[in-house]
């Protein structure tokens, strides 16, 4: 029962921001979740934003899968749409504070390395915030045993690339070592 009620407060949560957002009836990618109207303001989708984090702040870590597409199914499209560099900026630095480490859906669901590359393109210092912040060892354990499929490699190259040029620090030290292997020095690289 208390996973029903949780699902039934997420729901009326959603709704809540679809409402503020004027959401129209587009498309829906997940269950509950549609895509922002074009007419979502800077002050309103960082109000969201805001709340967003509020809710996790009170909630806890548990809701950090659902609010992974929350931000990017509705939110980052709708920080797309905003014309101003600094107000998208804002919100990435208002969602850097949220626990990333704590989500998991990126070792179940082979469509989120593809959700982040499209964030990326949306809202990209947050998701380049994700991607240096995300357990990336048990997506690549579920990759090597089978349960996700390779072709979720793809996106994630590309995501990984593109977010170290922006920032070179962007992956973390163990995130660029996965990726990247260990770093060498110029002494190493040169008995090469």
């Amino acid at each position: 029962l208390e996973a029903e009620a949780g699902d039934g407060v997420w729901a009326e949560f959603v709704n809540l921001f679809l409402a503020a957002l004027g959401a129209g009836g587009g498309g829906e990618s997940r269950p509950g979740v549609e895509s922002a109207s074009p007419g979502a303001s800077p002050a309103e989708v960082r109000v969201l934003v805001q709340l967003v984090v509020g809710l996790v702040a009170g909630a806890g870590e548990a809701l950090m899968d659902r609010v992974w597409y929350f931000i990017a199914d509705l939110l980052a499209p709708a920080a797309a749409r905003i014309s101003s560099s600094k107000a998208r900026t804002l919100m990435a630095a208002e969602l850097a504070v949220l626990p990333w480490h704590a989500v998991r859906a990126h070792v179940r669901d082979p469509a989120f390395t593809a959700s982040l590359a499209a964030m990326l393109a949306q809202l990209p210092a947050a998701a380049e915030t994700v991607v240096g912040r995300l357990e990336w060892e048990p997506f690549f354990a579920a990759v090597a045993e089978g349960q996700l499929e390779a072709d979720a490699l793809a996106p994630l190259v590309r995501v990984v690339v593109e977010a170290h040029v922006a920032c070179a620090g962007a992956l973390g030290s163990r995130g660029h070592a996965l990726v990247f292997g260990e770093a060498r020095g110029a002494a190493g690289v040169a008995a090469v």
